[in-house]
């Protein structure tokens, strides 16, 4: 069945998504461009406990965020970082204090918003913080048994600035905080990085759990690519990504139409990576407005997983007024 077509859908917005490896898009000969990266660093976070970081933007440039990666030093292995991947489970969370807004729907395994300086995240679409933006990063560490000596998160991308300075630009006309174009309404219609990711409680041997997302009420939702974590198997401590590659299996629902997206439950490896090498899906996937989104895992394992998290990571799109 094809999707319907919705007013937002234009040359423009397709060409938007697909430039994902071409992100030096010199849209106007008024800017400048330079290689730039941000980082956040957490001091130690036993078992259970979180903390917050603070971030603000340089005030003569605007930072377009493209790639994640982050690096732990971790109670078991005080020699050498350790990559999220091979890291135990932590929660992270991004807010945006210029736009009011989280940028992930709950908090959500570094893990599968970050990779390594080998692999690293790249984001579906880039995403501007404007001059002197604050946003603040927290981190909770949910490892029954190992301390996050120190956690260092880093967003790399590029800072856009006007030759002699005139920050003042980047408020306005080409550069702003979101991508826009005109619809087939003839309406504006804006884009911003965004993910949801699922939460699973434990799930019993032979059990299949069901959790139920729903689409914010002011933007459609444009699935990009899948990341996996949560605790291993039949633990509550170590690895928090060797559950992508697990027993347990995956089906999703668009409940706006009752249609499974798969003919039978996926198994994991066939549905989603980790944060470094996430599953990019060969045509992305739509989910308007206020869509529920229903997704069950089922173990298949004669032991039990406890915490389970799935990411589906892609763009919003809104209109400006709700910015």
């Amino acid at each position: 069945m094809q999707q319907r077509s919705l007013p937002w859908q234009t040359d423009a917005a397709a060409r938007s998504l697909s430039n994902i490896a071409a992100l030096r898009n010199r849209a106007s000969p008024q800017f400048w461009d330079d290689y730039a990266a941000y980082s956040v660093t957490f001091p130690s976070l036993a078992p259970g406990f979180g903390a917050t970081q603070t971030l603000q933007f340089a005030a003569d440039s605007t930072f377009e965020w493209v790639t994640a990666v982050a690096g732990e030093l971790v109670s078991s292995t005080p020699g050498s970082i350790t990559t999220p991947a091979n890291g135990p489970l932590g929660l992270f969370q991004i807010t945006d204090a210029g736009a009011g807004r989280n940028l992930l729907n709950v908090s959500s395994p570094l893990a599968s918003i970050a990779g390594t300086a080998t692999f690293p995240h790249v984001l579906p679409i880039a995403r501007r913080f404007v001059p002197k933006s604050q946003i603040t990063f927290n981190l909770v560490n949910l490892d029954s048994a190992l301390t996050l000596t120190s956690t260092q998160f880093t967003m790399q991308g590029r800072k856009l600035f006007a030759p002699g300075g005139r920050r003042d630009m980047f408020q306005k006309s080409p550069i702003s905080r979101f991508n826009q174009w005109t619809g087939q309404d003839g309406k504006l219609y804006a884009e911003d990085w965004y993910s949801y990711t699922f939460a699973f409680p434990a799930i019993a041997a032979g059990a299949t759990v069901t959790t139920t997302v729903i689409i914010e009420q002011d933007a459609d939702f444009e699935w990009v690519m899948t990341s996996i974590a949560g605790n291993p198997r039949n633990a509550t401590t170590g690895n928090n990504t060797s559950v992508a590659t697990s027993l347990l299996q995956a089906q999703v629902t668009d409940g706006s139409y009752q249609r499974a997206l798969y003919n039978a439950p996926l198994w994991f490896p066939n549905f989603g990576g980790i944060g470094q090498t996430p599953f990019i899906l060969p045509q992305s996937r739509i989910f308007e407005a206020r869509t529920p989104v229903i997704m069950a895992i089922t173990n298949p394992d004669s032991v039990a997983y406890n915490l389970l998290y799935v990411t589906l990571e892609g763009r919003k799109i809104f209109q400006p007024s709700y910015a």
